[in-house]
């Protein structure tokens, strides 16, 4: 986010807290678009990465498939490199590798 809008998003703030600004306008003004934030690429995930988190899980592929939502048979196309994760899925897995099964619980 530039200088300019996060000086903004904070002057509207203020504004809102001192009743000067309506909860539409405020939440209007305080959007958020790509132009605001860096969106990091996911990771993409090779399927020795793929095993090593599934193995990390204590999990078979049908379980690990059942975690992630996809079929058993995507996950071993993912681990054989015949296949590769589509970008929601290199986030979920970040976030599982990550964090763990308790990040999506």
């Amino acid at each position: 986010m530039s200088r300019i809008a996060k000086e903004a998003r904070e002057e509207t703030e203020e504004l809102f807290n001192l009743g000067l600004v309506s909860q539409d306008d405020y939440d209007e003004m305080m959007k958020l678009t790509a132009r605001d934030i860096a969106i990091p690429a996911p990771i993409n995930y090779t399927g020795k990465q793929i095993i090593r988190i599934r193995k990390k899980l204590h999990c078979s592929q049908k379980v690990f498939a059942d975690i992630v939502g996809v079929t058993s048979d995507t996950i071993s196309k993912w681990e054989r490199d015949a296949r590769h994760p589509e970008k929601v899925a290199c986030r979920l897995l970040h976030v599982i590798d990550k964090e763990g099964l308790e990040a999506i619980r």
